[in-house]
């Protein structure tokens, strides 16, 4: 397998095979760390990657072999309906790795599928657009790494079971934006204006994530309880939302969730 790393030029040759949203933010996350970088792009959803050829070096090649044969890492970011289709239309030299971002479809499957061993999965979310995103992958691999190490926080894991547990995670990622929907929503009906509202929302979940950051020696329970002491308003409100199952329901919903994943092939 070839050095990514250590190409004559200095420059990683990227293909992206399905322009999708993600695809998008990870283009944009990938050049505002490495300027340099060389990103092939596949011409099904054009206008996305036109878009993205007019704001980034990236070119735009008349299919998706094309794009194979420009590259040296290749993202899959196709919906699962599409996989089969996509299979049929490339093939893969051995030192080629390929990164999967398909949900719920397995290493295994995607290696059978292509006829290649190369393959790792990962996931992650918008905020690899600012280089701010959770990323998790499996297996570990250092090439794959390397190219999405700075787009975020890394979470590399050994096994596709731990892959499962912590895609979960990712789905909580969306979560927290409905939670913090209910918030901003109940500031505002009680008379702030939505910029303040949507400010003391996102402000309070940046406090949390940030104190955490600052004390990995403390578990995130212990944190919570030295700020809802007894007799503060917080442990009031802690005692309402557990009683009301709310904390219950989250786990909840992950076990539904991972579910479903364990289903999937």
């Amino acid at each position: 397998m070839r050095d990514f790393a250590e190409q004559e030029d200095g420059m990683k040759r990227i293909g992206i095979l399905g322009v999708g949203e993600l695809s998008e933010k990870i283009v944009a996350g990938i050049f505002k760390h490495n300027h340099l970088a060389r990103v092939y792009l596949s011409p099904r959803n054009f206008d996305r990657a036109q878009r993205l050829a007019s704001e980034f070096p990236c070119e735009i090649m008349p299919d998706n072999q094309a794009v194979v044969d420009k590259s040296e890492i290749v993202i899959i970011g196709v919906r699962p309906e599409s996989l089969d289709e996509l299979s049929r239309e490339v093939t893969f030299s051995s030192e080629q790795l390929v990164v999967s971002l398909v949900a719920g479809y397995s290493l295994s499957d995607t290696q059978q599928l292509f006829g290649h061993q190369n393959c790792v999965r990962a996931m992650l979310n918008y905020a690899a657009e600012v280089n701010s995103s959770t990323v998790i992958m499996a297996p570990k691999n250092a090439d794959a790494e390397a190219l999405f190490a700075p787009l975020g926080d890394l979470v590399a894991l050994n096994t596709e079971a731990e892959y499962q547990v912590a895609t979960v995670s990712m789905c909580m990622n969306g979560w927290y934006y409905f939670l913090a929907s209910q918030m901003q929503s109940w500031l505002e009906k009680q008379g702030l204006e939505s910029h303040d509202a949507r400010a003391l929302v996102l402000g309070n979940l940046r406090d949390c994530a940030a104190y955490a950051g600052e004390h990995p020696d403390w578990s995130l329970e212990d944190l919570g309880k030295s700020i809802s002491t007894p007799g503060t308003f917080t442990e009031q409100g802690r005692h309402f939302l557990q009683n009301a199952g709310a904390f219950e329901a989250w786990q909840n919903a992950s076990d539904d969730v991972l579910n479903q994943l364990r289903k999937k092939r």
